[in-house]
């Protein structure tokens, strides 16, 4: 047993003298002064609304989070903790006082933000190569509590394109394996002595971890000013591998077959369902939808990829592009101008808010508000099992118009109880239709309906065939009773 014992302690010591090597040969490839001089620890606070109790924020949150000096008064960040923030400090070195710093830009599809600081004449900037191997082995530089750097090595796996969960747009990451956990708040991976990405996701279970890339990162660098850094390619497309679909729509290439056009998108007037893309300018597509990237490191990858994030190889907002369509058995030539995402496609807000607090009513202690993803999510870590079927089928189904038509869903959340709206009390979680049988299309809306209205009852018709009796001309006393009650101090936010 004690030679079991032995073994082990053995063991573990051969372990973390080999953890230590690791690391020691890593930082013998990086510069630690020259390279993380400019890394800083920065203090966040944000306070979110609370979107089922709309006037309502939640608690305070305080994060430390990592940020890079590009030049010596900017510093990049992770955008995603800072959409509701409160104040932003930059916590230097062996300094106890952490400096303000003013959110400068911020581009919560990308997930990168800048932050004007005072100008620091002692600080390294740090700037980003475009081009490396994504297989190749990085050291990743993070910070501990006091500011004082830690290297991790991880390796590359591949360049892929996905949607973050806070963004709208498929742009390209790294996928790294990692052995150890990092947090994914910032930290800076570097090949040799140069910066390559940010770290934004640990996978812990899988251990993959996510990174943004140089080219990324540096697009977004050059476009400093407000305003959306990527275009939006604007639709949706599902492969066309089945050889009988194909013989259907007499179609003798490779392609992708278009099924959602987004309005106001790069792609709406352009495109048709159905359309049958299989070139665009020069790179022809495949049946899965993708493209070979003239970088061999990058291999194939899908029409996001260029559509979206494709400026090295001439392909970014302004851009007019050339497809090659089959439509109705013909071959055509189209042009389309690339544009950003267009917000007002949205009818379910998703993936962020850009920071707009919550749109709400009470009126009579019936409390509305837009259904949002944000709403549903009130619901906690397993919010897609919790809420209503009909909710979750309208935000993955949804989200954008159908059409042109521009507008918003009401939802009515919950019923505030008191004798003025007695026998409604049960009602929650119901989608407002018809107010005095008119389209309610915003919270904006229903409020002109209730508190313009030139009669004595309003009628409210909900989807689950629900009609509710609000008498118009008690409503400001009713409002003032409530608001009493329960302690209301904001009745409304449009």
């Amino acid at each position: 047993m004690q030679r079991l014992f032995k073994n082990v302690r053995m063991f573990k010591i051969f372990l973390i003298s080999f953890v230590f090597f690791i690391t020691e040969i890593s930082g013998k490839n990086l510069n630690l002064e020259q390279n993380t001089n400019g890394i800083v620890l920065v203090k966040v606070t944000s306070q979110t609304p609370n979107f089922q109790f709309p006037w309502m924020t939640k608690k305070p949150v305080t994060t430390e989070i990592i940020g890079v000096f590009i030049k010596r008064n900017l510093v990049l960040v992770l955008a995603s903790y800072l959409e509701y923030a409160t104040s932003v400090a930059i916590k230097y070195k062996n300094n106890p006082n952490p400096s303000p710093a003013q959110i400068q830009k911020i581009d919560l599809d990308s997930n990168l933000a800048l932050l004007e600081v005072r100008d620091e004449k002692n600080i390294q900037p740090i700037s980003f190569d475009d081009k490396f191997d994504p297989k190749s082995e990085f050291t990743v530089v993070h910070l501990d509590s006091f500011g004082n750097p830690l290297l991790s090595l991880v390796r590359g796996i591949s360049i892929s394109v996905e949607q973050q969960s806070h963004s709208h747009l498929e742009l390209p990451y790294l996928n790294v394996n990692v052995n150890e956990k990092l947090d994914g708040i910032g930290e800076i991976l570097f090949l040799k002595n140069k910066a390559v990405g940010i770290f934004f996701k640990h996978q812990t279970n899988k251990s993959i971890g996510k990174v943004i890339p140089g080219f990324i990162i540096n697009q977004f660098i050059e476009h400093e000013k407000k305003g959306k850094t990527f275009a939006f390619m604007g639709f949706q497309y599902q492969p066309l591998l089945d050889p009988t679909t194909k013989e259907y729509y007499k179609f003798p290439y490779e392609g992708v077959i278009v099924s959602e056009i987004i309005p106001y998108s790069s792609a709406y007037g352009i495109l048709k369902i159905e359309d049958i893309i299989f070139q665009i300018d020069d790179f022809k597509i495949d049946s899965q939808g993708n493209f070979e990237h003239p970088d061999a490191n990058y291999g194939k990858q899908p029409i996001s990829f260029l559509l979206n994030a494709g400026k090295e190889i001439g392909f970014q907002i302004g851009s007019k592009i050339k497809l090659k369509v089959w439509r109705e058995g013909k071959e055509i030539d189209l042009k389309m101008k690339l544009k950003p995402f267009p917000e007002k496609a949205i009818q379910i807000p998703h993936a962020h808010n850009y920071g707009n607090l919550p749109r709400f009513l009470i009126a009579n202690g019936f409390i509305f508000t837009e259904l949002s993803e944000f709403l549903l999510r009130e619901w906690g870590n397993n919010w897609r099992t919790k809420v209503d079927k009909k909710l979750l089928y309208l935000l993955d189904y949804h989200k954008f118009h159908k059409t042109s038509t521009q507008g918003k869903i009401v939802v009515l959340v919950q019923v505030l109880p008191d004798d003025s709206n007695n026998g409604y009390h049960n009602l929650s979680m119901e989608i407002l239709q018809f107010v005095n049988n008119k389209k309610v299309t915003s919270i904006k809306d229903l409020y002109k309906f209730l508190y313009e209205s030139k009669q004595e009852i309003v009628i409210l018709d909900l989807d689950n065939g629900t009609r509710v009796a609000i008498d118009a001309k008690q409503l400001p006393t009713f409002d003032e009773k409530i608001a009493n009650k329960f302690g209301l101090t904001q009745l409304k936010n449009f």
